[in-house]
């Protein structure tokens, strides 16, 4: 029996992490009392869940449950750190002192262009008015179809609410990366509207994807919830691989990476429940997505749809394939600062909690994140 190739395709996501205005500690603000901007845009995810590096590879010839639950710190990496960039250009422009309305010209440390400033009140976005509205612009891509807008900001003051739209390419006119195309949008809370003290969604739209004989994988569409509430923080999000397939090369399927996440801060630990359902999938409840969905099943289903043998073999070399397929494949998955540990059994009883949270989270609906799309004002 030939072995063929199943990788989960990495969002090469350097663009994202490296594309930043500034470190929010870089700016000194010189009257930062005084200026009316949120003062936090984000959520901070801990390590266990959220780091910049995978052990993955995109020509990996085998596949199991560690391999897919292993991307998950990445993936949220990526949600967090857009919602980053936008805290790290509010710091750099609070350098200006925003603390009215008010319009201005200033030129961008990125590319070394003048951009546009414009704070004005009472603003509409979203079915909703906000009493604040900020908008910087590219002057030089004005005239252009998307009005050369860099960044918008809705947002209320106290309590902290908001919604902030990114377009990387009128931040950085200079900047020719794969995400320079994409855009964002980050709606963040501290309303306590959901029970948490702290929320935020992220959308990113627009990727464009790799050539599918060469990427399978690649990502045109993200979206990612956090919310803390006290000691923990909740995350659930999709990721939609349109041109992905399983171990049969010559079927196209495409389909989401969508999980579930509970984490204690503290003790930087967390349980996770990762999910594999078609792009085009129109439902969101928990157990149509999480379970039917879920890695193993999706393997079995796979494994023997293509060697329908194998599902009441007895050969011990066979036997011995399929089990290095399914390893840490139950649900759920388990992680520490060290990253995933195993799946399928509590490592300790400090796991609890977070085990019980995540029966009450489900992601998103994977046809609505597969064609969401961003719009500016």
């Amino acid at each position: 029996m030939k072995t063929k190739k199943f990788a989960l395709g990495l969002l090469l996501a350097a663009g994202v992490l490296g594309f930043t205005s500034c470190n929010k500690n870089d700016v000194v603000t010189p009257q930062e009392e005084q200026s009316i901007l949120p003062t936090q845009f984000g959520v901070d995810i801990p390590d266990a869940i959220s780091y910049s590096k995978t052990s993955l590879k995109s020509d990996d010839e085998s596949m199991n449950g560690r391999k897919i639950y292993e991307p998950l710190g990445y993936f949220i990496k990526i949600g967090e750190g857009a919602a980053q960039i936008v805290e790290g250009i509010i710091t750099h422009i609070a350098y200006y002192n925003i603390d009215k309305p008010m319009n201005m010209v200033y030129v961008s440390d990125e590319d070394g262009r003048d951009k546009r400033l414009v704070v004005t009140e009472n603003a509409e976005y979203n079915g909703k008015t906000w009493q604040y509205q900020l908008t910087i612009t590219d002057i030089e891509n004005e005239g252009q179809a998307d009005g050369g807008k860099a960044l918008q900001l809705f947002w209320n003051k106290k309590p902290i609410e908001g919604i902030a739209l990114l377009s990387p390419s009128n931040c950085n006119v200079n900047d020719t990366s794969a995400w320079h195309t994409a855009k964002f949008r980050i709606d963040y809370s501290e309303t306590n509207a959901n029970g948490y003290s702290n929320e935020m969604t992220v959308y990113i739209a627009d990727l464009p994807l790799a050539n599918p004989l060469q990427d399978p994988f690649s990502c045109n569409a993200i979206k990612l919830w956090a919310g803390k509430d006290g000691n923990y923080i909740d995350v659930r999000g999709n990721s939609n691989h349109p041109n992905a397939r399983f171990f049969d090369a010559e079927k196209q399927q495409g389909f989401n990476w969508a999980f579930v996440a509970s984490s204690n801060e503290t003790e930087n630990i967390a349980c996770v429940e990762v999910a594999l359902p078609p792009s085009n999938l129109q439902k969101q409840n928990r157990a149509e997505i999480l379970e039917e969905y879920s890695i193993r099943n999706v393997f079995e289903r796979e494994i023997f749809r293509i060697w329908p043998e194998l599902e009441t073999t007895t050969d011990s070399a066979s036997l011995a394939l399929l089990d290095s397929y399914f390893t840490d494949a139950e649900a759920p998955g388990y992680f520490n600062q060290a990253g995933f540990i195993q799946g399928g059994t509590v490592p300790s009883a400090a796991y609890e909690t977070v085990t019980e949270r995540i029966q009450a989270l489900a992601p998103f609906e994977p046809n609505s994140v597969s064609v969401q799309q961003i719009n500016f004002k």
